[in-house]
Formats: C-alpha cells, structure tokens, sequence
C-alpha cells in the first residue's frame, strides 16, 4: 500500500537528462547521462528501474527490487548508465515496446522506468536531449519531443527547452505515412504540424488535422494560451492500453481515435476524435507546462483538461445535447463507480498501484467539481484564476490544492467546505420542495450524503418558468447548509426548473405533477432540463415496475415520451430525448438487480411505446432521410442520430424492415453500424446475412471490423456466452491488441443478461487470469466489470463471488488486478 502522506521532495535536482537510444527489435541499448544538481551528501538516492539489462554504470550502485541505488559523494555529479532492454516481448505495452514494426513508447505512469534506471516520479522535471541512431532507410521516421537540431541518415537528435517528468517522454520510429500542414499561432509564429499513420492510410487524417487546428484556436481565443514549440506531431498506432497520451509535442494515439473516414466512422466517434485531439492538446499546459507533483494528485491535470475538451465540444457543437450525453456518461460509468465498493475521493490518500488511479471519478467527476468551482465563484473569477495558475507555476510539479487556492483567491471564496468534493466519495442528494401563496413563490431545499453529515457548497442554476415559456427569474442558488429557503416575488405560480445544465453533480428528488412536468419539457429555455425531467421521470417509472410497484407501463411516461414526438425540435436533442435509460442508469437506482427482469421491462416499455405512438414514428423516421451527400453538419448528425434512436421501436412494428434497409442501403458507418446493431439485438430475420455481409465488408480493415466482435458480444441473450468464448479462438481476434479486448471482452461486459450468468462470469474470471499475464492493466480494467456483484440477486451473486475468489485464488495476479478483485471481494 502507497499514501499520500508519505510524500518527499527529491533531495536532489536533476535539470539536463541526454539519452541515446540504439534500436534493434530485441536488443535496444539505451545510453544516459543524468546531470544531478545540488544532491544532499550520503543521502541515498533510488532510481526506478524494471527487465533492465545493466552493461555498464559509473558510479558505485546497489541493485535494489525494481531498481538500483547510488549515494552522491558530491552535490554536483553525472550518472552515466547504459542497459539493454527488448521492446519486442514487452506485450505490457508500458516504456517502449513494438506495435506492428512501430517502435513506440507509453510512459504515464511508470513505464518509463522499463526504459532507463531514473527517478521515475513525476515532480523530477529535467530538460531531455535525445539521440536516436537508427539507419533512415529502416526508420524513416524518427521522432521524440521538443525539436530537431541535429539529423543525419544514421541519427537524429532532438532537444526539448521546456523541462518535464519522465511520464512525459515519448519516442516513435519506423515506417509510416505523414500528413503536414501549419498553423500560425495569434503572434504570428507558424507551428509545422504533423501527423503520423500506418502506411496506406494518410487520407483517412484529414478530420484529425482540421481537429488539431480547430483546438489550438481555441485555445488562444478562450484561455490565451498559445502553442509554444515549432512543431506538433501526433502518432496513431495500433497498440496502445489508453486511448491517447499527451507527450510534450509528441502525441501518440491509438488509431481508432485518430482515422476516420465516413464509410468506417461514425458521427459519435467523429465527435470522439475531436474531443480526444482537442484534450491531448489541451494538457500541453493542463499537465505538461504544469504538472504534478505525486500521482495521487493525478485529478489535477485531468479533471481540469477534461473540462477544458468537454467545454470545447460545446462550444463547436449543440451546448444542451453534447451536456446531454456527458451527463449519461456520467451516470453510466461513474455513478456505478461511486455507488460501488471501487468508490474512492478524488484526492486520493492511499492505492495498491498507480495504474488504478485512471478512472471516471479521477477524471469525468472532477471535471464536474471543476465546473462547480465556476457556479460558485462567477465565470469571470474563474477564468482568472485559471490564467494565474497557469502563471504562477509554470514549469513546476504541483498539487490539486495549489490550483483551488488561485481559483479561491480569484473570487475571493473560503474554499474549506467546498473541499468534501475531494475528500469525500460519493454524492449527496438533494430534496426539492416548492410552496407558493401570491405574489411570493418559495423553494426549500435540503441535502443528505450517505457518507458524512458535513453538508457540502451545492451550485444550482435555476429558472421560474411562467405560462409563456420565460424565466420569471434565474440565477444560480448556493446551498451551504444542511436545509436553506429562498423566496421569490412573482406575478403569477411558475415551475420550478432547477439544476439546469447538471451545475451540481447531485441526485435529486422533486415531485413534479404532470401538468408541470408536461410544462417544463415544453416550454423549459433550458434544453438540458427539458431532457432531464422526462428522462429522470423514466428512470423512476422503469425502478418502479421492476420494484413490482406497478404492474403495466406507465402511461404517463409513454404520453410524457410522446410529447417530443409533438415538437419541432432539433433532430440531435430529440435522438437523445427518445432514448430509454440505460441498463446502468437504472441498475444505479436498484438495491437488488435481477437482469431478467430489467430486460423483461424494458421490452414492454419499448413495445408499447412502438405500439402507442407506431405511425408517428415511422412517419418521423422517413423525414429524416437526407438525400444530400454526406457531411458532418449539425443537421445531418442529427438526423442520422435520430434515425438510429427510432429503429429500436420500428423492430417492434410492422415497419421492421425498413431497419434491413437502412443496413442495405446505408452510404455511411453511422447508419449501417446503427442499423446491423438492432437486427443483432433483435435477431430479425436476415441477422445471419447482414453480420456475413460486414464481415466481408470490413475483415481487412482492423477499426470498423472490430464493431464485428461488438455487436455479437452485445446481444442481450445468455447464448451469446457461448459465442464470445468461440470468437476468442477467432483468426482475427489477439488478446495482445488492446482494441481487439475491448471490443470483445470489453463489451461482453456490459451486457447486462450475458454477463450476468455463471457461464459468463466464470469466462470473464479465465479471460482477466489469460490477460494479466500479458497486460494487467487491461486486466485490471476488466476485472472492474464485477463491481456489481454485491446487488445481484443471490444466485447470481454466490456466481460472480465463486469465480472471482477462483481467480484470486489460482492466478498469480499482479499489483493492479489483485487490488481491483481485493476491493470487489471485500467489500
């Protein structure tokens, strides 16, 4: 176990790092000379090190486990290693490894100690120098961070001015295409732009580039923050654990979130390549110019760069939509995070591993935080106490607590009982109450958190919605205290939209009649909550019919449904607003899960939902058609979204084969993938055919092919068991490829019937025992699928425990695995 509290500062600087790297499959020598400043005499100083082959060192050293040890003799000295490393059989994809002939690195967390003996910790920020000897000829592409000052056919050298932990260090080389274009930043200077692929796929990195410039932009006009190298390169490969890492001027991508081409993307992957591109620039400051000073400080860099990408996405795209499915991610992954026994604060105090720090709450929750932070003091206090911290510790390693300070200072706000955000995992919930006798309308809120009586700092945005669809009156509400009262005077009784746009991350309770519920989703300013008061009503419908408390679909849910269906609203909003709650939105909201019956429920909502409204759907679904080309319009995103959304009613109607038509006839991913994905989970008629077809389609191209795996491992019957374990021993199926894991394993995961059997939780317990061996933190990742076990109905319960304890048990675990099947089992 690591604490937070057990923190040292080096006892030593270390300003110049020159590393020399001679590349060979099997046999890379890396060479280093760390010029160790101001050193604490006979104070023993580590350096990391794991599978290092020492050839020479020095300085007197002490082998140490995962390291060696040295004890200056003088302030001032040069360590001077050299080792030997195999990038080919390091299938951990951590320090520098092979993906496909590509010679590439993953250094965050600690990969970079797999590399060279360092003090691989990220507060030891050094300025680097690297050499990479390798014949162009075989490497005509080689890459590190910073720029280029020396290149010969044999070797090139780079130098990086800006000093950064080693998590940051990146290195690429081998064969690979190259897009180039420019960008000139506000003060005139021109930045070469460049980015690297897979021979033969240069013309799918066009959206990628248009990205990239779009983010730097951006980034100027809101924060005024200005790139500062001449150069930016970004690499897509196939082997990478996570979906991109922001090296200093050398990003690297896994490809899926880099190409792109309308006919093997889809518009929400679209969307998830520009966010992703946009956030990796974004830590250029948010984590790289300023970084952290121990890992457990880890939300610092990515809950504010999250932000940054999400507050990005909104301003390039649909503000209320795009906030629409952050929160339903939100409520998917975290929610189920923080209700479970993986639940943790976003300041952590102590871990098994590192690796497991990577999670929604570290990053989607304290984008969250990060965003109340900006309720709480006003968006231009905010703004300028982000720019101050920039400042004020550029170049340094520091603390979350450093960044809350300048935005305290800057609103001049106490920030101590804002802090049970971080300290404090969970949520509170918040109970909603309304009262109103002329002309003064009065709101009566309480708070409650199941982990603590101290009441927390709760920003509410707010609006008096009247008869005409306008705010009588709007702001934001802070609740402080255990139960506060606010009253208004009004001309006439409004409704209360509260919590608009998600400004707090709380659950709620409020009791809308149906009159105002039908009030707010027709006429609320705020889309957001026009969203939400139906979609949480839907939620509450679905616990209460499997709760037994109601017997038949709600036919005021189906009649709350159908009023979108009444308004001329945007295609996009209204893709988002037909949607029935996800399997995890409603299992948050359960204390006892039977998977048979949330399906069973489901399936009648659906049908009758289909049967009620069948002709309004159909005629919608034909007005969305676009005879235009494609483009990634707002408009036309929106149609195809809404397209897809309908399809899973129109499979219960006898309009069920236009869903076989849209697949046939589909000139774009979107549609054919949205369409293959609702006859698999229906099992239509020409389910067979239509999976043959995109396995023809796309067996030779590795990104849209993998959806193939996807949507088998999908299907919402126990049978799929069986199918999953057979399409392990597939030709094309590598449990080294991380992608290729998610998009099987990853996704049998989340298939709430499948899953949820002994026969599946006994594949997944083999599968996480096969993949730890190769890549635990794929393993560890998976292994989180169980964090539900506890609320299962028995049977399935002493399942899930029986084959987990197995593995516990028999496989030989690793540091990140143990601790997530540890928590899950001791809970």
């Amino acid at each position: 176990m690591i604490y937070r509290k057990d923190y040292r500062k080096p006892t030593f600087d270390l300003p110049e790092t020159e590393l020399t790297f001679i590349l060979h499959e099997t046999a890379t020598h890396v060479l280093a000379h760390l010029h160790f400043k101001n050193a604490e005499l006979n104070k023993h100083i580590f350096l990391n090190g794991e599978n290092l082959k020492i050839i020479k060192i020095n300085l007197p050293y002490k082998e140490e486990k995962n390291g060696i040890t040295i004890t200056p003799s003088s302030k001032n000295f040069i360590l001077e290693t050299e080792v030997e490393i195999n990038p080919k059989d390091n299938t951990e994809l951590s320090g520098l490894y092979i993906s496909d002939g590509l010679f590439t690195t993953q250094n965050e967390p600690q990969g970079f100690r797999r590399i060279t003996f360092f003090p691989d910790h990220p507060d030891v920020m050094s300025h680097y120098r690297v050499t990479i000897k390798a014949n162009k000829k075989d490497f005509p592409v080689r890459l590190s961070n910073g720029n280029i000052v020396v290149e010969s056919e044999n070797e090139i050298t780079y130098d990086d001015p800006f000093p950064k932990p080693s998590y940051l260090f990146a290195l690429v080389a081998g064969k690979l295409d190259v897009l180039m274009d420019s960008f000139t930043t506000k003060s005139g200077k021109k930045v070469d732009l460049f980015i690297y692929c897979e021979p033969g796929k240069k013309d799918r990195l066009n959206f990628a580039m248009e990205s990239i410039k779009k983010s730097m932009k951006w980034d100027e006009e809101v924060f005024g923050l200005e790139y500062d190298l001449n150069r930016f390169s970004i690499v897509a490969v196939s082997h990478f654990n996570a979906g991109a890492m922001e090296n200093k001027s050398l990003n690297v991508f896994r490809d899926s979130l880099l190409l792109a081409t309308p006919e093997t993307t889809t518009d929400l992957n679209y969307i998830a390549i520009e966010s992703c591109i946009a956030h990796e620039y974004f830590h250029n400051y948010s984590g790289d110019r300023v970084t952290l000073q121990d890992w457990f400080d880890l939300s610092l860099k990515e809950s504010l760069t999250v932000y940054r990408d999400s507050e990005f996405t909104y301003d390039l795209h649909s503000h209320a939509t795009e906030r629409i499915q952050d929160v339903l991610e939100l409520r998917t992954n975290q929610f189920a995070e923080d209700d479970g026994p993986l639940a943790h604060p976003i300041l952590l105090e102590k871990a098994e591993s590192v690796h497991n720090f990577y999670t929604a709450t570290i990053y989607n929750k304290g984008a969250e935080i990060i965003r109340m932070m900006r309720e709480f003091v006003g968006k231009d206090a905010f703004m300028a106490g982000i720019k101050n911290y920039f400042k004020r510790y550029d170049g340094q390693a520091v603390r979350i607590e450093n960044f809350v300070d300048e935005i305290a200072k800057a609103g001049n706000k106490d920030f101590t009982q804002f802090m049970n955000w971080y300290h404090i995992p969970g949520r509170p919930v918040i109970k909603v109450e309304t009262s109103y006798q002329a002309p003064n309308f009065t709101i009566k809120i309480s708070q409650f958190h199941k982990k603590t009586d101290k009441p927390f700092v709760i920003p509410l945005k707010f609006g008096l919605v009247g008869s005409d669809g306008k705010d009588l009156e709007s702001g934001t509400l802070i609740l402080d205290q255990k139960e506060q009262s606010w009253t208004f005077e009004v001309k006439e009784k409004p409704v209360l939209s509260i919590n608009r746009s998600f400004s707090a991350f709380v659950d709620m309770i409020i009791n809308y009649t149906n009159e105002e519920r039908r009030h707010l989703m027709n006429y609320d300013p705020d889309l957001f909550n026009r969203y939400e008061v139906g979609h949480s009503y839907a939620i509450n419908s679905f616990v209460q019919m499997i709760n037994g408390e109601k017997e038949i679909p709600d036919e005021e849910l189906l009649d709350t449904f159908g009023e979108y269906l009444n308004q001329d609203l945007d295609p996009m909003f209204l893709s988002r607003a037909l949607l029935l709650p996800t399997d995890e939105e409603i299992t948050n909201n359960l204390k006892q899960i039977d998977p048979e019956k949330i399906q069973s429920v489901r399936f009648l909502m659906r049908r009758r939902f289909a049967e009620k409204y069948r002709e309004k759907i159909y005629a919608l679904y034909n007005e969305m058609k676009e005879e235009k080309p494609f483009d990634l319009s707002r408009e036309q995103m929106g149609k195809r979204a809404l397209r897809n959304t309908l399809l899973p009613y129109l499979a219960l109607t006898p309009y069920g084969i236009e869903i076989r038509q849209q697949y046939r006839q589909a000139t774009n991913f979107t549609e054919r993938l949205g369409a293959l994905t609702v006859i698999m989970n229906n099992q239509l008629d020409g389910a067979k055919w239509a999976l043959n077809d995109f396995y023809k389609c796309y067996k030779e191209d590795p990104i849209p092919f993998n959806k193939w795996f996807t949507v088998q491992a999908k299907v919402p019957v126990s049978e799929t068991v069986a199918k999953v374990r057979k399409l392990l021993s597939h030709p094309t199926f590598d449990m080294k490829i991380p992608s290729k894991v998610n998009a099987l394993l990853g996704a049998f995961s989340t298939n709430l019937i499948a899953f949820n059997t002994r026969e599946g939780y006994e594949l997944m317990a083999e599968q996480i025992a096969k993949l730890d061996a190769i890549n635990p933190q794929k393993a560890a990742v998976l292994a989180e699928s169980f964090r539900n076990i506890k609320k299962m109905i028995p049977e399935l319960y002493e399942s899930a425990k029986k084959a987990l304890n197995r593995l516990r048990e028999t496989a030989k675990l690793h540091d990140e695995t143990r601790e997530i099947v540890g928590k899950i089992l001791d809970a």
